[in-house]
């Protein structure tokens, strides 16, 4: 296994595969982040998320995920010979040199449960080990990016999920939480958490993204921000390779280390891609424009894997 192997922290595949009728291992070149594709960019280990996000809505938001579910079981074990799930640290350990790209499942969108707390159970049960905690809109746990800036953050309920997150050694996910909602998420949380697909504001200024204190709380506490290979999240214009190193420049300006820096593609989910990773067969263009823009290979493999390493054997 080479050393810079890529730990990806966010895809929308399996969304994808439910509105498009696509295959993981895809002959028909719809999906961004394919089997084929990721054993060429040498992506180790990946997170899919199942979208509880307000486009879904075929018929409710539980009903979309648990579809989402059933269909990442249904791939994984079409493809046993490719990929396997995996549920805690251990089983990372026991794959990470198996030659197989290991699996860990998602939900983007509290939306998904509903309002109660057993749901929270249920998922857990069901392979799910990280949970978006909200998507751009509101939701019963609390209040989107996106929504209009009236400084609410989490609710009552939202408190409760975060707790019982940490009880069941879930990864809390802060992508898409109102700025009010991320301070009450880390005020509430005994764990690091995580920002899985988010980038930095003072880069690119977008609701979106991260601002600097924010971005140090995550790094301070053990968290992860994973970068976001959406052009509207990177840049003005026409958006490269480049612009994801500007945003890795500046965390780790901003932190002193990249100890916090890792890769959240949101392949999948995304309509446009920046120049030079247009898939996830591409992550070697990030790595050889890390090494020419001098960062270590200590600090590139961190980057690539060993930051997530360090978080996932602590929290799950």
């Amino acid at each position: 296994m080479k050393e810079n192997f890529i730990i990806d922290g966010h895809c929308d595949t399996f969304y994808r595969i439910y509105e498009e009728g696509a295959s993981l291992y895809d002959n028909r070149g719809i999906l961004q982040n394919s089997i084929q594709n990721m054993l060429k960019g040498g992506v180790k280990l990946q997170f899919f998320a199942a979208w509880a996000g307000d486009k879904t809505q075929h018929m409710s938001p539980a009903v979309d995920v648990n579809i989402m579910i059933g269909l990442f079981y249904r791939q994984i074990l079409q493809n046993s010979q490719i990929i396997v799930p995996v549920f805690c640290y251990k089983d990372i350990e026991q794959h990470l040199n198996s030659g197989k790209i290991l699996a860990m499942l998602a939900i983007e969108g509290g939306e998904a449960l509903e309002g109660k707390l057993e749901m929270l159970d249920i998922y857990y049960r069901l392979g799910v080990r990280c949970l978006t905690l909200t998507w751009n809109n509101s939701n019963e746990i609390g209040h989107g990016v996106l929504e209009d800036d009236s400084g609410q953050g989490l609710t009552d309920f939202g408190r409760k999920v975060v707790k019982q997150m940490n009880n069941l050694g879930m990864i809390i996910d802060v992508s898409h939480i109102s700025k009010k909602g991320f301070w009450d998420v880390l005020e509430a949380s005994t764990q690091p958490v995580i920002a899985s697909h988010s980038n930095s504001s003072y880069v690119h200024n977008h609701k979106r993204n991260l601002d600097d204190d924010q971005i140090k709380a995550i790094a301070s506490s053990g968290g992860i921000v994973g970068i976001n290979f959406y052009p509207r999240f990177l840049g003005n214009g026409r958006v490269s390779v480049l612009d994801i190193l500007k945003h890795i420049d500046h965390i780790s300006l901003i932190c002193g280390n990249v100890d916090c820096i890792a890769f959240g593609s949101d392949f999948d989910g995304i309509e446009q891609v920046a120049e030079g990773i247009e898939n996830s067969s591409h992550f070697n263009n990030i790595v050889e424009a890390l090494y020419k823009a001098n960062y270590s290979q200590a600090d590139i493999k961190k980057i690539c894997n060993g930051n997530y390493i360090r978080y996932l054997k602590r929290v799950l």
